[in-house]
């Protein structure tokens, strides 16, 4: 598989390119490579957080976990321990009304959870689903926000390919559903 790896000095950077700031003297270079998709599973792993998170927040680590599974779907060999652990993380994290914060935060959650093989079911916290959390959070024009006040494109997106990876009808609000916002 091709990838594109940034480094520094010579050597691959552990931060993404919008993160790094250049150091005096630094060599920095954006290369194009090719090497086996294993590569890519054991960064992955090598990468893991103690409390199970991969990255700073849920949408890195929902990312990682996602990509760990269609990883495993391809028949690359992964500890039981990485995905499990990474599981464990957001089930420790799901907030009391089921979501796991903001409406972004609890959609890829919710897709790196079921790409993981837990069910909706699994998922419930008194009596509410992450589902549930987002349907609550719809807005008006049928579409949900994160980290703004009013609905976006980005958000939005991401909250509807949670409901149709959950198996569920967009929900729809004042006549209104996220495919018409």
């Amino acid at each position: 598989s091709k990838y594109w790896q940034l480094s520094v000095n010579n050597n691959p950077s552990v931060t993404g390119i919008s993160a790094y700031i250049p150091l005096n003297n630094d060599k920095i270079s954006l290369d194009y490579l090719e090497g086996p998709f294993k590569d890519s599973v054991e960064w992955i792993a090598d990468h893991q957080n103690s409390d199970g998170s991969f990255g700073a927040n849920y949408f890195q680590s929902a990312f990682a976990l996602m990509a760990l599974s269609i990883a495993k779907d391809k028949g690359i060999e992964i500890k039981n321990s990485i995905t499990s652990n990474g599981v464990q993380y957001f089930l420790n994290n799901q907030l009391n009304d089921a979501s796991f914060g903001d409406d972004l935060s609890t959609a890829v959650s919710t897709m790196a959870l079921l790409s993981n093989g837990k069910t909706m079911q699994e998922l419930n916290k008194n009596n509410m689903t992450p589902v549930d959390a987002l349907i609550s959070r719809q807005q008006n024009d049928g579409g949900f926000k994160s980290g703004a006040t009013s609905s976006d494109t980005d958000t939005t997106s991401w909250v509807t390919m949670a409901f149709v990876q959950a198996g569920q009808n967009l929900p729809e609000k004042e006549g209104k559903t996220p495919i018409d916002y």
